[in-house]
């Protein structure tokens, strides 16, 4: 996501991070951390925003994707 042309010039150093910024890893990426030695776990939006205690009447069905490293067999 780039940064807004009207931020462009409030924030020029961060320029470079902002621009690597892709909008999430895609639908498949709990699914391959898992098939290479990942534990993942799905956090959904509103429960995260509810801990934190933003709760939200509109339900967004995204969230967030936390993994750690599986023992070694």
């Amino acid at each position: 996501m780039p940064i807004r042309p009207e931020n462009r010039d409030r924030y020029p150093s961060i320029a470079h991070i902002a621009s690597l910024w892709k909008g999430g890893l895609g639908c498949g990426t709990a699914d391959w951390l898992d098939a290479h030695g990942w534990r993942t776990e799905f956090h959904p939006l509103d429960a995260v925003a509810a801990h934190y205690g933003r709760p939200t009447d509109n339900p967004s069905g995204t969230g967030f994707v936390t993994a750690v490293r599986a023992p070694a067999r």
